[in-house]
């Protein structure tokens, strides 16, 4: 399940390698940039041939931009039309790939999000078995804790054999301020180590009492630990400020259904459905018993 993970990300990806030798007079105008670089992905992948490298890369830094605004429905489908007909598969940073199986796995698409998690797990540590134009940009400076951070959950939902060593290399990264904390705190809590992300998770409410991420976080850890009547008031703060978040309302029917409150907690449930009827985890049904 996708806690509130900040996630604080350049859009810019690093091109397909089919791109980079893509002689400059070939791609369009419209996907050159202006002065400073800046690009118009939506002009450029209208403007770019259908199956050509340029549109390529509009269409996945389009599903970036989705992913990064939760719109998984908008993110999934612009993914999708960046894929190579035929059995051809794109590559780019380890960013693209943790994203994309984020992407994946919001709307349930299993295998293919720890296809693209094992990808970035691959250019993060060992790039040897990957394809030559994947090992050219291997090296593309990307936010690592933020990596791990996407691709941990479904890694260690397949049992997959480097899950241990990928969580150990997760928790030596050194937290870098409240936004890596807290980060941190939602990701162990997936992970199932709910004494290290409840501590977390205490230090960055502490910091930021105010940031709705926060609340939330620190709600669903307290309600999956047993402390559903302790977590509400933070679910309820968290809801006041961002009284339209899917995650929010998730956790609060967590945290109702952990006080014994069970149908208020089917209503968060079916309104975290509504707010966002991609994400298949809002369809399971929740274990409660009335107080």
């Amino acid at each position: 399940m996708r806690r509130m993970v900040w996630i604080l990300a350049a859009l810019a990806l690093a091109a397909p390698a089919a791109l980079a030798r893509t002689p400059q007079t070939d791609v369009p105008a419209a996907c050159r940039g202006d002065a400073v670089g800046r690009v118009d992905w939506r002009a450029c992948a209208t403007a770019a041939p259908v199956d050509s490298a340029a549109r390529r890369l509009a269409l996945i830094n389009l599903g970036t931009q989705a992913f990064l605004r939760d719109d998984y429905a908008a993110a999934v489908r612009f993914y999708d039309q960046a894929q190579p007909s035929g059995d051809q598969q794109i590559y780019s940073d380890a960013s693209f790939h943790a994203f994309r199986s984020a992407s994946y796995r919001h709307v349930g698409r299993t295998s293919e999000a720890l296809a693209d998690a094992r990808t970035a797990l691959d250019l993060l540590v060992d790039p040897t078995d990957l394809p030559p134009q994947a090992r050219q940009i291997a090296a593309a400076p990307v936010d690592v804790e933020l990596v791990y951070s996407l691709i941990l959950p479904p890694l260690r939902q397949a049992n997959d054999p480097r899950y241990l060593d990928a969580l150990a290399a997760f928790r030596a990264l050194p937290v870098r301020d409240w936004v890596s904390l807290s980060r941190r705190a939602a990701v162990l809590e997936e992970l199932g180590d709910r004494a290290a992300a409840l501590e977390a998770s205490a230090q960055v409410v502490a910091l930021k009492p105010d940031e709705p991420a926060v609340l939330n976080n620190h709600c669903y850890a307290l309600a999956r630990a047993g402390r559903g009547i302790e977590a509400l008031p933070f679910c309820e703060r968290a809801l006041a400020l961002a009284p339209t978040a899917a995650p929010i309302h998730d956790s609060y029917a967590v945290a109702l259904a952990a006080a014994g409150r069970c149908a208020q907690a089917r209503e968060q449930l079916a309104q975290a459905q509504r707010l966002d009827p991609t994400a298949v985890t809002y369809r399971r049904t929740l274990d409660c018993r009335p107080s």
